[in-house]
């Protein structure tokens, strides 16, 4: 998936609640994917990414899950 096919995608999921996605968001969402999130998942070893294609490749698909798990985990002792 291309990093601006995922961005859109997110940007839209963000804002259900409405019709559009108000204009930008997606381009803010590819900038924090980019410069944030994405550099942290190739670290942990869960994605692949070609930054000069925008390529975005699952690595390992296992690794994902456990930590999404724990990250619900996480989140919902946080929460009240």
């Amino acid at each position: 998936m291309e990093l601006s096919e995922l961005a859109d995608e997110i940007a839209a999921v963000e804002h259900t609640a409405t019709d559009e996605v108000p204009n930008g968001q997606a381009k803010l969402v590819r900038l924090d994917l980019h410069h944030s999130h994405v550099p942290k998942l190739v670290n942990a070893g869960v994605l692949e990414y070609e930054s000069e294609s925008g390529l975005i490749e699952l690595d390992d698909a296992d690794r994902a899950k456990r930590l999404l798990e724990a990250w619900d985990d996480a989140h919902e002792r946080r929460s009240p």
